[in-house]
């Protein structure tokens, strides 16, 4: 019987490291971020409020502190060292080159999924859009 409960025991422990895991991704934190901009424009534009200028002030901040935090666990992975202060300054122009020195040309992959990825979003978000002011 106490194999039992060990085994139930090692399975929620596995179990509370998974959902850890998850919710510290940066990559799960990009889609509910998505989510919030595009959820937060469809609300507004159906109550006929303009929210843009509240979700750009809060969107510029996000993107930079994602992509430090990205690095950084890029970066304890690799063993690989790369400054995430300037990342969080500079992102748009040292993401990329982070991405390119540690991956080389696979890296173009990764850059190319993140663009798609914000793409899909803000098509999902236009189309809503157009189809509520039908």
């Amino acid at each position: 019987m106490p194999s039992t409960s060990r085994s139930a025991s090692t399975q929620l422990d596995v179990s509370r490291k998974v959902t850890l895991k998850i919710l510290t991704s940066p990559l799960i934190w990009l889609f509910i971020h998505l989510t919030y901009i595009m959820i937060g424009n469809i609300i507004g534009e159906i109550n006929e409020v303009n929210i843009r200028e509240e979700i750009l002030k809060f969107d510029k901040y996000f993107w930079a502190l994602l992509a430090a935090w990205w690095v950084w666990d890029d970066m304890k992975k690799r063993k690989e060292f790369f400054p995430t202060d300037i990342v969080a300054f500079c992102y748009p122009l040292v993401l990329p080159a982070y991405v390119f020195q540690t991956r080389g040309w696979g890296g173009f992959k990764i850059i190319l999924f993140l663009f798609g990825v914000i793409l899909v979003f803000g098509i999902i978000e236009i189309s809503i859009l157009d189809y509520l002011k039908k």
